[in-house]
């Protein structure tokens, strides 16, 4: 297969490391950002539920503890 005279192929090659170039930053951005994000976001969906399930022991305890002081018998006066 005739690609045509030398230096046709030469800018050819030329023009070809430019888009390899080209193509090579935008891969290395790409990963970039996915090796950022993917952490980042495992954080925020394990914080949320970390915070979600501390609100709702907060929650039980109070309830808990309101129920507890309101049924709590007066304490008994001691003849001194």
């Amino acid at each position: 297969m005739d690609t045509g005279p030398s230096e046709r192929r030469a800018y050819r090659a030329s023009s070809d490391e430019g888009l390899v170039s080209f193509v090579s930053r935008v891969a290395v951005a790409i990963a970039l950002v996915i090796m950022i994000a993917l952490p980042v976001a495992y954080w925020s969906v394990a914080h949320q539920g970390l915070a979600t399930a501390l609100a709702f022991k907060a929650k039980v305890r109070a309830d808990a503890e309101s129920c507890g002081v309101s049924w709590m018998p007066p304490p008994s006066a001691s003849p001194s």
